[in-house]
């Protein structure tokens, strides 16, 4: 079973390598406490209603508290994330994962 959360990550345009920013993106874990993916792009907060966007603020303002991730530094991928791809993307993820 994966999880996933809220991470800020250090990363770089292509286009202006050395120009590093911060951002808040989607991290996916597996059971080893791994990553194994995270979204494309970096994420914004949405809800519904204005009490879901203020819980996802506050889920964002978690990952301010925990170590940052450095792009260059994390393993490849199994998975590419978009925020599109909805709740398959962890059943995606699960089954990539048990392959050997």
């Amino acid at each position: 079973m994966t999880h996933w959360n809220y991470r800020v990550v250090r990363a770089s345009e292509d286009s202006k390598p050395g120009e590093d920013y911060y951002a808040i993106y989607e991290v996916y874990y597996n059971d080893k406490q791994e990553v194994v993916a995270w979204t494309e792009n970096e994420v914004a907060p949405m809800g519904i209603t204005p009490d879901e966007l203020a819980a996802d603020l506050r889920h964002m303002a978690e990952a301010l508290v925990m170590p940052i991730l450095d792009i260059t530094k994390m393993p490849t991928p199994v998975a590419a994330v978009s925020r599109d791809d909805g709740p398959d993307i962890m059943v995606a993820i699960d089954g990539l994962m048990t392959i050997d």
